[in-house]
């Protein structure tokens, strides 16, 4: 199957490259299907039933309007310099999930227009992994029918996010540049929260409650929460007195922490890819599991570049002109990952 699987790809690969076309493979009990033309990813998702996985290409594609399978689709990352040999997949469109999309996988992937849920519906037991999330993760409504136990691990998230309909939501190993609106009863591990706007007086995460936060790194310099019943474990603040919200329960947090010997490389409140997140002093920072607080701490640590667990390729080269017995040289690398 990993022969098989190690194939495709470098094939998808020479047909991307050569005839400047995306692709989506879409793998099934019935064989493989590879989509070439019209709306790519719409047309795979389409034919695609519950259980199957689908393979995008680098490129842009449009999602369906309404993404309700229990499916898995693996991109070909998001992190530029690591995707030069394939262009990073992106998402143009609103991502938009339906109640049918329970214990989907994505994962390699970014998505340019935010990650939604309609108002009040349930989606359970998502998994989304190294990728980038433009426009935040929005969750509207009230809890009376809420989407559970869903993770985003090792992604990028920008712009503001609303879990008002998440419960037992578990973010790891992340980047959050923004803010959080709503979020009760989650869980934030193991990442890094950049956000410094005090607009109006706003913290960083607005009404939240009874959510746990354990091993991250808060470089706000400002309030980090408004909400009550919220625990913090063995974080890292750059502010020695933010606020923690009403009757918080604190323990063995990093205190007035300066940005500048947080990171080896970072400056500012703006996610950047040329910046090296990982922490200066792993031993001093140690998190309520024994391992170094921030992303490259806890169980799935951060992977620089993004790239997804499938095999990815690492290089392609292709000749600028046939040879003389009219044959077209291409070269195609594909590294296995080790998760």
């Amino acid at each position: 199957m990993k022969t098989t699987l190690i194939f495709l790809i470098a094939m998808v690969a020479i047909v991307t490259t050569v005839s400047a076309q995306r692709v989506a493979a879409l793998h099934s009990p019935a064989g493989v299907t590879l989509f070439t033309s019209g709306n790519i990813f719409v047309d795979a998702y389409n034919a695609a039933l519950p259980g199957d996985t689908i393979y995008l290409s680098g490129g842009d594609f449009a999602a369906p309007a309404l993404f309700d399978k229990r499916l898995v689709v693996f991109g070909a990352g998001y992190h530029p310099a690591h995707t030069a040999a394939t262009r990073p997949t992106t998402i143009t469109n609103d991502f938009n999930l339906g109640d049918n999309a329970d214990n989907m996988v994505l994962e390699g992937v970014h998505f340019r227009a935010g990650f939604r849920v309609a108002n009040n519906i349930p989606v359970n037991n998502i998994t989304v992994r190294r990728s980038r999330i433009d426009g935040g993760i929005h969750y509207p409504g009230n809890l009376a029918t809420p989407s559970v136990g869903n993770t985003f691990a090792e992604c990028v998230i920008i712009g503001n996010s609303d879990f008002a309909n998440a419960s037992n939501l578990l973010i790891n190993n992340s980047i959050i540049q923004d803010r959080v609106w709503n979020s009760r009863w989650n869980n934030f591990r193991n990442s890094i929260f950049m956000a410094t706007s005090t607009d109006w007086g706003w913290s960083l995460f607005i009404n939240a409650s009874l959510n746990v936060f354990s091993n991250n790194v808060v470089i706000t310099t400002h309030n980090f929460i408004g909400g009550e019943d919220n625990s913090f474990l063995n974080n890292i603040f750059v502010n020695a007195a933010t606020a923690l919200g009403t009757n918080p329960t604190a323990s063995g947090n990093y205190l007035g922490v300066p940005q500048a010997s947080i990171f080896v490389s970072h400056t500012g409140h703006t996610f950047s890819y040329a910046s090296d997140f990982n922490l200066r002093t792993p031993a001093t920072h140690v998190g309520n599991d024994g391992t170094q607080v921030g992303i490259f701490g806890g169980q799935s640590p951060f992977k620089p570049g993004g790239i997804p667990q499938n095999p990815h390729i690492s290089l392609r080269n292709i000749a600028p002109h046939t040879a003389p017995d009219g044959r077209l040289n291409i070269q195609v690398t594909v590294s296995a990952q080790e998760r």
